[in-house]
């Protein structure tokens, strides 16, 4: 079984650059806003990991951690959220919400990966995936 993960970033070059980072392992699917992944999951796709940027457009990363957390049906799905700036209160803001990981840009592809199995691990094992 493949895995998928959407990429949620409006910067186009970040959303390429992850995506070429993990396709070789997962299934990788990229949103430009949090809008449009919500459209995307409202037609009942579940993929088994978020990655989204903090700073978009409209809703925010946190926004669209707090809305999905707020779903039942997509609440246990792990989110990590990715951020230019590592503002304490932002971290804080989304680990209480309920991400699974806040990471800093730039950060180290290596490093991202081995959180990224981390996670699909426990998905992998059922602590995750409905």
């Amino acid at each position: 079984m493949e895995y998928c993960i959407l990429v949620i970033d409006d910067n186009k070059m970040m959303r390429t650059f992850l995506s070429h980072l993990l396709s070789e392992e997962y299934e990788v699917v990229e949103k430009e806003s949090a809008e449009d992944a919500l459209i995307w999951l409202d037609e009942r796709n579940y993929p088994d990991l978020i990655i989204s940027d903090y700073e978009l457009h409209g809703l925010n990363g946190c926004d669209l951690l707090e809305r999905l957390q707020a779903s039942e049906f997509y609440k246990k799905i792990p989110f990590i959220i990715l951020s230019g700036k590592g503002k304490s209160e932002n971290r804080i803001k989304c680990l209480e919400a309920g991400a699974k990981d806040f990471i800093v840009k730039p950060f180290n592809p290596i490093e991202l990966k081995l959180r990224i199995s981390r996670l699909i691990q426990g998905v992998r094992k059922g602590l995750s995936r409905i």
